[in-house]
């Protein structure tokens, strides 16, 4: 048997149901995706104001 750490992976990707631990994330990742698409937005707007 190897003892690398490919081998451990594949051994962990085989052996867990990925599909649904991954969906499961989906919700807040989207949720921090959009909070970071509207903080760029915010940082990269010229600003208004006038000085």
């Amino acid at each position: 048997m190897k003892n690398t750490s490919e081998y451990v992976v594949q051994t962990l990707i085989d052996d867990e149901d990925m599909s649904a631990d991954l969906a499961s994330l989906y919700p807040a990742a989207s949720k921090i995706g959009d909070a970071a698409a509207a903080f760029i937005d915010k940082a990269t707007r010229p600003s208004k104001r006038r000085v």
